[in-house]
């Protein structure tokens, strides 16, 4: 009886071991191979659904789907908050907020190593043209989540004279 006790927990230990180091790989491959979703999202492979941020994306689709490219629009600011926010206003009142995006702005400083708004140049107008760029930020409410998935960006800013 002793033996096969020993032996039950040997069998017991091993399947424990070779179970630990199959979800070790496993783990570690989720973290690289992704898979694309609705939206645009890419979660890491074998992962749940993120329905906030599937919310939150579905949101930016609507209200983007009327946003012209290039858009004219005034800086209103940059700050980090809740999140970051990169803000700008367009002439009929509609407000345009690339923070979750992979942005490409040049030379032009509108904000500081620090997220803080440059004000010289809020209130300036801006020619923007933008797309659909896969981005980390995080997200949603409550949790916060680093997170990839293809939010509005900047790809050029210029100054309107």
């Amino acid at each position: 009886m002793k033996n096969c006790t020993l032996l039950l927990a040997a069998m017991l230990i091993s399947l424990f071991i070779s179970g630990c180091q199959t979800g070790g790989e496993q783990n570690s491959s989720s973290q690289s191979d992704t898979t694309a979703v609705e939206y645009g999202e890419t979660l890491p492979v074998g992962q749940p659904a993120n329905p906030a941020l599937e919310r939150h994306l579905a949101a930016l689709e609507e209200e983007w789907s009327t946003v012209p490219n290039p858009v004219q629009a005034t800086y209103r600011g940059a700050e980090f908050g809740d999140y970051f926010h990169l803000s700008f206003e367009t002439a009929d009142g509609k407000w345009l907020d690339f923070g979750d995006g992979d942005n490409t702005i040049g030379g032009i400083e509108l904000y500081n190593q620090d997220f803080e708004s440059n004000p010289a140049l809020e209130g300036k107008q801006f020619k923007i043209t933008w797309e659909w760029k896969e981005s980390s930020f995080n997200c949603c409410e409550g949790t916060m989540d680093a997170v990839k998935a293809k939010t509005p960006s900047i790809t050029s800013i210029q100054p309107v004279e």
